[in-house]
């Protein structure tokens, strides 16, 4: 689902591509959130003009110098986040694709905001595919810096997942996203008096008001108070809204 709500940033595409070692042009809409036919426009230009590479299996996919066609699973599998926020309808001000220096797995970075009165609170997340095979060396930074979003494609992690919760090898504040059954949920725990994991379950959320109380609970979120500020994180939207103005006014129309 796409609500192409968002006016395209060619710096934010560019990067996407250029770290991305082959995205489907699909996922590009999904992580961008814009018009289809612009996108494509767009994309078509730059790889007319050998700024970046395009190819095709079944669909368009996009590149800058190098193409791992096991990594437009890997990438698709993140980009299948996006489904959540836009069930949710959660604003973002900024996307982006980078690969870990160390381990070369990718992650999603999502600048969420939310307006809440005179301010705004923006949750920023880290969205890490985790499988078997990187099971062990997938490393969760301690210092809460990203609200950490780990995306399987095999349900059956879960329990591997929860010892490593119970092990303190990951965080409790967590979420996992299940990209085949297309559900998001976190953990609840119960502690020993001495502070040890005795009992763990899965919880899912199924609104954006249990995934915004899950993050701010957990203090996942940064305050934009400055006006100036605001209005730089709410720039795509805006310029949106204002390219949409202006096109219904030249057609003599309105917009609903």
């Amino acid at each position: 689902m796409t609500l192409n709500n968002r006016k395209i940033n060619t710096a934010e595409l560019l990067s996407i591509v250029n770290n991305s070692d082959g995205v489907y042009e699909r996922d590009l809409l999904k992580l961008l959130n814009c018009n289809d036919s612009r996108l494509n426009n767009i994309l078509a230009n730059y790889a007319s003009d050998k700024v970046i590479k395009k190819d095709k299996i079944k669909q368009n996919y996009y590149y800058k110098s190098k193409i791992d066609l096991n990594n437009l699973e890997s990438t698709q599998n993140l980009v299948s986040f996006m489904d959540i926020i836009n069930k949710f309808r959660i604003k973002y001000s900024r996307v982006s694709l980078k690969k870990d220096s160390k381990t070369k797995e990718k992650s999603l970075f999502i600048d969420t905001i939310i307006d809440f009165k005179d301010v705004l609170r923006k949750y920023k997340l880290k969205v890490s595919n985790i499988h078997y095979d990187n099971l062990d060396d997938l490393k969760i930074e301690e210092s809460k810096q990203y609200a950490d979003i780990l995306v399987v494609s095999e349900s059956s992690l879960l329990t591997e997942i929860q010892k490593k919760i119970i092990k303190k090898e990951f965080r409790e504040d967590i979420l996992i996203y299940d990209c085949n059954l297309e559900i998001i949920y976190c953990f609840k725990t119960r502690k020993s008096e001495n502070g040890n994991i005795i009992n763990i379950s899965a919880l899912e959320i199924t609104d954006v008001s249990e995934f915004l109380k899950f993050l701010t609970i957990n203090k996942l979120f940064v305050t934009v108070t400055n006006k100036v500020e605001i209005k730089i994180e709410k720039q795509l939207y805006t310029a949106k809204e204002q390219d949409r103005e202006k096109f219904f006014k030249k057609k003599g129309g309105y917009q609903s």
